[in-house]
């Protein structure tokens, strides 16, 4: 699986499409078919975005465990590594919170 992400700053619209196998007549590698998924939509000019490509194994891999989990979710069944992380960020904010209120105004004025 391939993946690329860079910064998307406008509202696009998901896509998600297949591409067939090809050969690259210049070195003859061969590509297998492959399937894309844009969760941010696709790049136009000078807008960026997210870029899922995978094999077509790979998308069938990942599209039972998305199904699997996202059915769970609807259950209120949620992933120890999702409440893990959900966990860390809520503790992180604590802290930054707690950093700021102790901060003396020499501190926040020397920053």
């Amino acid at each position: 699986m391939y993946v690329q992400l860079t910064l998307n700053d406008e509202d696009g619209v998901p896509e998600v499409y297949s591409t067939p196998p090809w050969t690259d007549d210049a070195d003859g590698r061969a590509e297998t078919a492959r399937v894309v998924v844009d969760p941010v939509g696709r790049p136009d000019g000078e807008r960026s975005g997210v870029l899922l490509t995978m094999t077509i194994g790979e998308a069938l891999v990942l599209g039972r465990r998305i199904t699997e989990i996202a059915e769970a979710a609807a259950e209120g069944q949620f992933s120890r590594r999702g409440t893990q992380w959900r966990r860390e960020v809520q503790d992180r904010k604590r802290r930054e919170a707690w950093n700021v209120l102790m901060a003396t105004t020499d501190d926040v004025e020397d920053s």
